[in-house]
């Protein structure tokens, strides 16, 4: 996994995501894992 940076900014430097990315990261993870839950449960409650 090689992040090529182009723009080297100093919050960067430690190579952290930005705060605005990790809510970014929050939500999304939270939103597949959601999907991926309700998903994977209503065909089971079925069976």
């Amino acid at each position: 996994m090689a992040i090529e940076q182009k723009k080297p900014d100093p919050e960067d430097d430690m190579d952290e995501p930005t705060e605005d990315e990790i809510e970014e990261q929050k939500h999304s993870e939270q939103t597949w894992k959601h999907d991926d839950s309700r998903e994977l449960s209503e065909p089971d409650r079925k069976f």
